[in-house]
Parts: structure tokens; sequence; C-alpha cells
């Protein structure tokens, strides 16, 4: 395989996920996948065997961090943002924060944009940075919205 080739990143990137987990017999213990076979998923010389999707699924949550689905959204020109629940009553405070996270970013570009009509390099990763910003924003108001609701506890009557 050719340090060139795109396979190497997620030969890298099983490296890493195994490692993660603790090493090669810690991820087979925990997924369907033998010792020898999670060897070749990692190893630079074996170039037709790649790591199934349920034990990338599997790694990647024990790891607690999705290095491979992160790559695979990179290359499909995505990006992948944590959904996180939070506390009931925070909704408000939270899209305030959109609001203002917003605000920022296109601050960061009118102020890009008043001294020559231009967006240089420097200026778009600013902007960058503060999309992230509204990005990791937004995904916490959604997660809040997506979040199963907690049970309601039964009352007991008293006799």
């Amino acid at each position: 395989m050719s340090p060139s080739s795109p396979d190497l990143a997620f030969k890298t990137l099983v490296r890493a996920l195994v490692e993660r987990v603790g090493g090669l017999d810690a991820a087979a213990a925990c997924t369907r996948v033998r010792r020898a076979q999670l060897s070749n998923y990692q190893s630079l010389n074996v170039d037709d065997a790649f790591v199934p999707v349920d034990v990338i699924w599997r790694l990647e949550r024990i790891a607690g961090e999705p290095l491979i689905t992160q790559e695979l959204a990179n290359r499909a020109g995505y990006t992948i943002v944590a959904v996180e629940p939070i506390a009931e009553g925070e909704l408000a405070a939270l899209l305030a924060k959109v609001g203002a996270e917003s605000g920022h970013v296109f601050s960061a570009f009118a102020e890009a944009m008043a001294d020559d009509g231009q967006v240089n390099a420097q200026e778009r990763g600013e902007i960058a940075r503060e999309l992230q910003d509204l990005i990791r924003a937004a995904s916490r108001a959604l997660g809040h919205l997506q979040a199963p609701l907690a049970p309601v506890p039964a009352q007991v009557e008293q006799a």
C-alpha cells in the first residue's frame, strides 16, 4: 500500500481506535472480531482488509470518540457534532446563545469585508471559528429538543 493511498488514513485511524480501547486483546474482547483480524484491519501490509461498520460503531462507542466516522464524514463533505442533552429549563438560554453566536458570524464577515471587500485566509479562519461556535450552540439546543423526556414519577395516593 502506498503512503499516498486514501486507505492509509483508515488503517491509521483503526490503529488509534484500537489503542484507545486498550489494544488488540481488549478490542477483540468487546467485538465479534478476533485479534488477528483486528491486526489485519490496521496493518499497512494487508491492503484488502477493512473494519466492518458494526465493529467501528462498537469501538468508537467504547473509545468515546468517532474517529473513523468523522473521517468518513469529512471525506463526504460533512462535519459531525455531538448532540448532548441538557437540563430542563435551559432552552431559552441555549437559543439566546445560538442568536449571539449567529451575530458573531455576521460580525466577523462584516469586519472581513469592511477594509477591502475581500475575505482573506486569516479572515476565513476567524469566520470558520465563529461558525464552529454557532454549530456547537445550535447542537446543544438541538440535543435538548431531541432528548427523550424524563418520565414523570407516579404520585402515590395516601389513604
